[in-house]
C-alpha cells in the first residue's frame, strides 16, 4: 500500500512548513 501513516503525514507536513518558514 502507497499510504502514509498518520505520524509520517503529520511530519512530512512539518517538514514544509519549516522549509516554507526557513525560505521567508
Amino acid at each position: 500500500i502507497g499510504a502514509f501513516t498518520e505520524p509520517e503525514l503529520k511530519d512530512k507536513k512539518l517538514r514544509v512548513e519549516d522549509a516554507l518558514n526557513a525560505a521567508k
